[in-house]
């Protein structure tokens, strides 16, 4: 557990996004809140390549995805975006619906720990 946010380490890593921003919490929030609107949109264009069995573009989507939420250290969201590009790459039908759903729970998690996370008051603990 994370003492700062009462969640899992492994769904997101404030510590890590602040370093990667120079320490600076107002470059953090906006890289995150940046993050937190294309995952949005790209979740949205991933369910409806799924819909339609495109899954070159939900693949591409899902390693788009993968690779954002790396950047801002969301390493639960990054980790269920790999296994669902495997699925689609893989046309693992079978196992697509779990996978899909595990990746809106991991970006459930996500926010809430974003959620009660203060960049600010980490920045104030250094």
């Amino acid at each position: 557990m994370n003492a700062m946010t009462d969640q899992p380490s492994c769904t997101f890593d404030p510590w890590e996004l602040l370093g990667r921003c120079l320490g600076k919490p107002e470059l953090a929030a906006r890289v995150l809140q940046r993050f937190e609107r294309q995952l949005a949109e790209d979740l949205l264009r991933l369910e409806a390549a799924i819909g339609v069995q495109d899954y070159a573009t939900a693949g591409g989507l899902a390693h788009r995805i993968k690779g954002a939420a790396a950047n801002v250290a969301a390493h639960g969201i990054h980790e269920q975006a790999g296994q669902l590009e495997t699925v689609l790459r893989m046309r693992m039908d079978e196992q697509l619906s779990a996978t899909w759903q595990s990746l809106l729970a991991e970006r459930d998690r996500f926010e809430e720990s974003v959620q009660s996370t203060s960049l600010l008051s980490l920045q104030a603990a250094r």
